[in-house]
């Protein structure tokens, strides 16, 4: 079965290619010759009843690359392309983008309920070396808690949190959100205790990943999460490479709040990384969940010399690359 879905996912790409490719040739050919080599193209695609191709369309509904070229193929595709395409929320131009979104929400309801996944995506100010602030994130707090009831993935990337573009009651408006699942891509924050609150504030997260993140103080009150100890349930963390820039982040992500629960730890290090490090930096991770991880993934860069890190971790399952 798996086998045959591969092959149709396969083909589908394939046809709505040719057939864009049909429609932009259309457009650049003048003249009768552009409109007859048009149709004669047109007329080897395969004719089959739409409720066929709605059914091809329903299995590429995690694709989103493919249903956004799908959408454009014909208006028949258009609608079950989008239905799909509706549980991917991508905020790309800040706090407009959220107020949006927003106001789409309201024009149609019915939209709340196909959202599972958002994206806050931010970039480089033009000709400048600093980051788009977090706003939006702020803003999407204010006006989308409790109205998206399916949303499972939050995804941040290439922003800067500056606490005075954020709404003071920002982590309490977060609790509302259903989301499962953090990950954190190129993300500056102001203090590791403020990276750790939007953790903690997130209820329901079970999955946490981080990847080239940056502390502009390395500030960390242990004390603060005492009181999160019951509340946060993370079983799956990841963590990418250039996470070199504080060992007081080993601190937290080694507090029992985040490491009492972990099933399954990621880490994927950098030889960049590895290279700035005296000391391998996840070792009190690892010493901190090495009682109860059942599950542990190791990818580290090849020095040339011979890397010696003493876990203890009976029934552990470890995968090394």
């Amino acid at each position: 079965m798996a086998f045959s879905e591969q092959h149709l996912k396969r083909d589908t790409k394939a046809l709505a290619d040719s057939v864009l490719e049909v429609q932009r040739l259309a457009q650049t050919v003048k003249g009768e010759a552009g409109k007859t080599g048009s149709s004669e193209a047109t007329r080897n695609l395969p004719q089959l009843p739409i409720e066929v191709w709605e059914n091809v369309i329903d299995h590429l509904w995690n694709d989103q690359w493919t249903l956004r070229r799908c959408r454009l193929v014909c208006r028949a595709w258009y609608s079950p392309s989008r239905f799909h395409l509706d549980q991917w929320v991508d905020i790309n131009n800040g706090v407009q983008g959220v107020k949006a979104y927003a106001r789409m929400l309201k024009q149609t309801p019915e939209l709340s309920k196909r959202a599972r996944e958002m994206s806050i995506l931010g970039s480089m100010y033009a000709g400048e070396n600093r980051l788009v602030d977090l706003s939006a994130l702020s803003m999407a707090a204010i006006l989308l808690a409790r109205k998206l009831p399916r949303l499972d993935l939050l995804k941040i990337r290439n922003t800067e949190w500056k606490p005075w573009t954020m709404h003071i009651d920002i982590f309490l408006h977060l609790s509302a959100f259903s989301v499962t699942r953090l990950d954190l891509h190129g993300v500056t924050f102001p203090s590791i205790t403020v990276f750790g609150r939007l953790v903690c504030a997130l209820r329901g997260l079970v999955e946490l990943e981080c990847c080239d993140l940056e502390f502009i103080h390395d500030y960390f009150d242990h004390d603060t999460f005492d009181l999160y100890h019951n509340r946060v349930s993370i079983r799956f963390l990841t963590l990418g490479d250039a996470l070199m820039g504080s060992e007081k982040l080993m601190d937290f992500l080694a507090h029992p709040c985040i490491s009492s629960r972990l099933q399954r730890l990621n880490i994927d290090d950098s030889p960049l990384a590895a290279e700035l490090q005296h000391q391998w930096k996840y070792k009190q991770l690892l010493d901190a969940v090495s009682g109860s991880l059942p599950e542990l993934q190791l990818v580290l860069p090849y020095s040339g010399q011979q890397t010696h890190a003493e876990v203890s971790a009976a029934g552990v399952h470890s995968k090394f690359m």
